[in-house]
């Protein structure tokens, strides 16, 4: 069985966001890889692209947004972006940020997602 690239990430997006560690997923993964299994050669590939310390997405909507944003004319866009004043105090954490705009997703009522532009520079 072939699986697409957007489900095993998705699945990896999940485990992280559950705290699973990423050497017991490199591990199982290495164990199950085998010729014509494509999920775990998927899986390690994108074990190996992770940036250190990177914070796993909040959603897979942040992943359908970094995609829509990811125009090669744009800045690039930084995840979990935390904002602190000069002194050190965090301000606020945003989903995404570009240059000096955060991307903050919401889920609303409806199940949906609202997307918030702001600059960073002004408090909530």
């Amino acid at each position: 069985m072939s699986y697409p690239v957007e489900l095993v990430e998705r699945a990896l997006d999940d485990a992280r966001r559950r705290g699973t560690s990423l050497r017991w997923i490199r591990d199982t993964a290495e164990r199950l890889h085998r010729p014509g299994a494509s999920g775990p050669r998927i899986l390690l590939g994108l074990l190996d692209a992770l940036q250190p310390g990177a914070a796993p997405r909040d959603s897979w909507f942040e992943k359908l947004i970094e995609h829509i944003v990811s125009d090669p004319a744009l800045p690039t866009i930084e995840r979990q972006f935390e904002l602190h004043e000069s002194c050190g105090r965090h301000v606020d954490r945003f989903d995404l940020a570009i240059r000096r705009y955060g991307l903050e997703l919401r889920p609303t009522a409806a199940s949906f997602t609202s997307v918030e532009w702001r600059d960073p520079r002004r408090r909530p």
